[in-house]
C-alpha cells in the first residue's frame, strides 16, 4: 500500500476531473468515471480500490461504482454512498479484493 496520504492524491484527481469535463462526463456513467480515476491513480503510484456496490430503492436494484484509497472514497459526489452494499472490489493490477 502507498505510504502517501489521501489528500496528496488531489493532483491526480483534479487531472481526471478535468479530463472528464473535457469529454463531457462530469456527471456521466459512474463505472466509466471510476475506471478512469482508478487507472490514473494507479499510474501515479497510489493503491486505489475500485468498488462496486448495489442497493434496493423503490423496488429496483441500483448499482454504483467508486474509488477508494485507504478505505476512503475519493472524488465521490454521491451523498448516498453509505446506502450501497459493497459487493466487489478490485485492487492493484485489477486483482479482486475483499470488501466489507
Amino acid at each position: 500500500s502507498s505510504s502517501r496520504s489521501t489528500p496528496g492524491a488531489d493532483a491526480a484527481i483534479a487531472g481526471v476531473v478535468r479530463l472528464q469535463r473535457m469529454r463531457g462526463q462530469s456527471r456521466g456513467d459512474c463505472l466509466e468515471n471510476a475506471l478512469v480515476l482508478y487507472r490514473e491513480l494507479s499510474r501515479s503510484g497510489w493503491d486505489p480500490v475500485l468498488v462496486v456496490g448495489f442497493r434496493r430503492r423503490a423496488g429496483r436494484t441500483e448499482g454504483h461504482a467508486w474509488v477508494e484509497i485507504a478505505g476512503r472514497a475519493v472524488a465521490e459526489a454521491n451523498p448516498e454512498l453509505g446506502a450501497f452494499t459493497r459487493t466487489v472490489g478490485f485492487g492493484r493490477d485489477g486483482i479482486p479484493v475483499a470488501v466489507e
